[in-house]
């Protein structure tokens, strides 16, 4: 698993024996390392690029992954949006599904599974897809942005890594949704000194026991596990 440093944003590859998932982008600004970063592990198609929901940090690399990579299944939530980013994505999107909550998909011997949203979203960061990979006796849970709301609802999610929503933002993480999951390792993604002040400090101290990992300050961020 790769989170890559996409600045404010969110972008995260995941390879299982040359099996290929992408979860989100991240921002325009960063479409072109996106691709080049993916180019140089020799990649040549995705078995699945998943967008979380359709905020901008998250889709707009999408779209240069679409236009030079073969990908054979696009996995996105399904509500629309008015905006010129989500058309670009939507114009260029092809063997798209919208999964339904239990889903469960293989990459080679890696498995993930949609566990949420499982309430009715009050805002588009709630409709984000929540998916949880299993290998082996490992399972890591990524999220988008969605809130502390719509993560406590979430049911059978304990996790070794949890890549953190919505940038480590105040709204992101409660103490009895950290509980459940239980997670050994923590990672955000966030661009540095950015104006939003994530991650927020309530966060990292639910975060602090963990081996936690940030974009801003370690750059790329590989995960290897037998």
């Amino acid at each position: 698993m790769h989170i890559l440093n996409v600045g404010q944003g969110l972008c995260v590859l995941v390879n299982c024996d040359n099996h290929f998932l992408l979860y989100d982008g991240g921002p325009a600004d960063s479409s072109s390392y996106v691709v080049s970063y993916c180019k140089k592990l020799g990649i040549d198609n995705f078995d699945y690029v998943i967008a979380s929901h359709y905020d901008s940090d998250h889709i707009s690399g999408l779209v240069g992954i679409l236009n030079v990579f073969d990908v054979s299944c696009v996995l996105d939530p399904d509500y629309q949006t008015d905006s010129k980013i989500y058309r670009s994505f939507k114009n260029k999107v092809q063997n798209e599904i919208h999964p339904s909550l239990y889903d469960s998909y293989d990459l080679s011997n890696a498995s993930f599974e949609i566990v949420g949203p499982v309430i009715h979203p009050e805002n588009d960061n709630d409709q984000s897809l929540c998916i949880r990979i299993t290998f082996g006796k490992t399972h890591y849970f990524l999220c988008g942005d969605a809130s502390s709301r719509s993560l406590e609802a979430l049911e059978e999610i304990q996790s070794d890594v949890y890549v953190v929503s919505h940038h480590g933002s105040k709204y992101s993480v409660s103490s009895s949704f950290f509980k459940k999951l239980d997670p050994s390792c923590s990672i955000i993604s966030c661009g540095k000194n950015n104006i939003y002040g994530h991650p927020d400090q309530e966060v990292l101290d639910l975060l602090k026991n963990t081996d936690l990992y940030r974009t801003d300050l370690q750059n790329e961020i590989i995960l290897k596990s037998d």
